[in-house]
């Protein structure tokens, strides 16, 4: 994963295209604590001044806004549905600087440990591992404690995940 240019906060353009006109538009990541995040863009019709209805994205595990290299504003996100995932997001993490509030840690907390149990129980273990091994490869009691806590998710980048050592345990 390359080092992206994420951008803090509502971002703003003065030249959206809007037909063959140019327009005003926002592009914001809302956080809902027990949806996720999702995209969000707003445009002003050049005609008449009037702001229109936000368009609102799907629902992801995480997302924020980043600037692409031709100056565009557009949305990263990562879903968390596997150990592949939570690798990526540690990575992600160790690359770009992101502030999490109390909410958003609980929420990704949640969502990594919820990975976690749900994909242990379908996880093929090679001849001889206990799935008590394998937990205690893939931090989990670590990431509780972290989410009893009210840790805050940046944290995850300490805890040793180790995705090689997982996938040395499966079938």
């Amino acid at each position: 994963m390359q080092k992206l240019d994420i951008l803090q906060g509502k971002q703003e353009s003065n030249d959206y295209p809007y037909g063959s006109m140019k327009c005003y538009i926002t592009f914001d990541v809302e956080f809902k604590p027990k949806k996720g995040y999702r995209y969000v863009t707003q445009t002003t019709n050049p005609k008449t001044g009037c702001v229109n209805k936000p368009k609102k994205g799907t629902y992801t595990s995480f997302m924020c806004l980043q600037r692409e290299k031709n100056g565009h504003v557009s949305p990263f996100s990562l879903w968390i549905n596997g150990y592949e995932d939570i690798a990526r997001m540690i990575e992600f993490l160790t690359l770009h600087d992101i502030t999490f509030t109390e909410e958003e840690s609980q929420f990704l907390w949640a969502e990594v440990i919820t990975c976690i149990r749900g994909n242990a129980r379908y996880t093929k273990l090679a001849e001889g591992v206990e799935i008590s091994e394998f937990l205690d490869t893939t931090r989990a009691a670590q990431m509780i404690e972290k989410f009893k806590n009210y840790a805050n998710f940046n944290e995850i980048k300490d805890i040793g995940f180790d995705l090689d050592a997982l996938n040395a345990l499966k079938e």
